[in-house]
């Protein structure tokens, strides 16, 4: 389902010159539209009496007055209030309608949902971990990735990944199976793109990948890199 449009809240981070031009925009916007904004939920003279006050002590701070700076700040605040109460006014009024919202002097959200993909291939680096027979990996963070899956072993040419999905061979996982004279494939998962594994021979190498993981499935793992444990 595609969202509702809404007007945005992008003049937060402007700076005071732009959030004043942008409050002059909204308050003309909707003072000379009283057919659709009929009665905004602001008095619109007590708006104005804000952002004009904000640019007159924006224009005395910008010579060093110390107590213009104070009111500055007081009023960016203020003015950022007014201008939430307009934008959820015109939000209401325009009832999911962008030119609506528009009219209104604001931006409108997009109506595009972000639909989750699988998880791009993230570059993976390593070092010695914080106990004795440990290392830590860090890699990206991915895009759409809910958690991340971490590989370690002293050979990894046993796992595959088939479809997404981590294939390992049973003989890796199998303490008790000596045949192939390796390690156990370690599997860990987190939900930050950084861990560390433990229970590690110390100061050994270790094949490590990491993966992310979204809703839909599991990303291509990284490149082998080889980490040597404390």
């Amino acid at each position: 389902m595609p969202k509702t449009p809404v007007a945005k809240i992008d003049f937060i981070k402007k700076s005071v010159a732009d959030k004043v031009k942008f409050a002059i925009k909204v308050h003309d916007d909707i003072g000379n539209n009283v057919a659709k904004f009929p009665t905004p939920d602001l008095d619109l003279g007590d708006f104005e009496t804000d952002y004009d006050y904000l640019s007159k002590q924006s224009e005395i701070a910008d010579k060093g007055n110390h107590e213009a700076v104070a009111e500055v700040k007081k009023f960016v605040k203020i003015v950022n209030d007014d201008l939430r109460v307009l934008a959820k006014y015109v939000t209401r009024i325009a009832k999911g309608d962008v030119p609506t919202i528009i009219a209104g002097g604001f931006n409108a959200s997009s109506t595009e949902v972000k639909k989750a993909k699988l998880p791009v291939q993230g570059i993976a680096t390593g070092t010695p971990g914080t106990m004795i027979g440990s290392l830590a990996i860090s890699g990206e963070k991915l895009e759409f990735a809910g958690h991340y899956i971490y590989i370690a072993g002293k050979d990894l040419s046993g796992v595959t990944f088939v479809d997404g999905t981590v294939v390992i061979q049973p003989s890796l996982i199998d303490p008790a199976n000596p045949s192939l004279g390796v390690h156990p494939v370690i599997i860990k998962t987190h939900k930050l793109p950084t861990t560390e594994i433990g229970s590690l021979d110390s100061r050994t190498d270790y094949q490590c990948i990491y993966l992310g993981v979204s809703s839909v499935g599991a990303g291509l793992p990284s490149e082998v890199i080889t980490v040597t444990t404390k």
